[in-house]
């Protein structure tokens, strides 16, 4: 339990929580050190309860006849939190990142319950190799992703909020601290202070996105 702030800006939320907050990498720590990662980081779908998808970070997907390969396209205007422009190599960079053995204990153990039937994925969590073969960028809004076998369920898989994404170029920069507040695609910066745990929730404009938040 906590207590909170009432006296905030209408772009600010506020919210109390059950321990300290002690990092925000998700693959750290579980439980209440990953419940903001919904927030910031956007998949590329979102699953309806009826079995359907809505576009998310992806317009859509085409997937092969034998359930094999699926074709997602980035939008074109989609951009982080500091405006500039996500691209599907992100995106495979990303989801390799988190594939490594270092990150598998908690954030890389629930992302990869799907992702580790891309191919090569098992090759990333063993250390054998940073890149998994089954994840291609065809172009800056094209993601390829090729399964070890048929895989009718991965578009729920990309949906789950664990698979969401963060800007890699700051991960890399900042492989340290980029956690504490990362450059995210949802509608939401998250900055936590390392030393309190305090966390601040703010909106964010992400430019040309207008038509997906209002």
């Amino acid at each position: 339990t906590g207590s909170v702030d009432v006296n905030l800006a209408d772009s600010q939320v506020a919210f109390a929580n059950g321990r300290k907050r002690t990092n925000s990498a998700p693959w750290r720590d579980g439980g209440a050190n990953r419940e903001c990662l919904p927030l910031y980081a956007m998949t590329l779908l979102m699953p309806q309860d009826d079995g359907t998808f809505l576009p998310w970070l992806a317009t859509g997907y085409t997937v092969s006849e034998d359930q094999t390969t699926f074709t997602f396209k980035i939008r074109s205007d989609a951009v982080y939190q500091d405006g500039t422009p996500v691209t599907a190599a992100d995106l495979k960079a990303y989801w390799e990142h988190g594939g490594m053995p270092e990150r598998i204990i908690a954030w890389g153990g629930s992302m990869l319950l799907g992702l580790r039937d891309i191919k090569g994925m098992q090759e990333v969590m063993a250390g054998d190799t940073t890149v998994a073969s089954g994840l291609v960028a065809i172009d800056d809004h094209t993601l390829e992703v090729t399964m070890e076998g048929p895989t009718p369920t991965f578009p729920h898989v990309v949906g789950i909020d664990q698979t969401g994404f963060t800007k890699m170029a700051q991960v890399k920069a900042d492989p340290e601290d980029w956690h504490w507040n990362p450059i995210g695609t949802r509608p939401y910066g998250v900055t936590v202070d390392k030393e309190t745990g305090h966390t601040e929730v703010r909106r964010v404009d992400l430019l040309g996105m207008h038509s997906m938040f209002g």
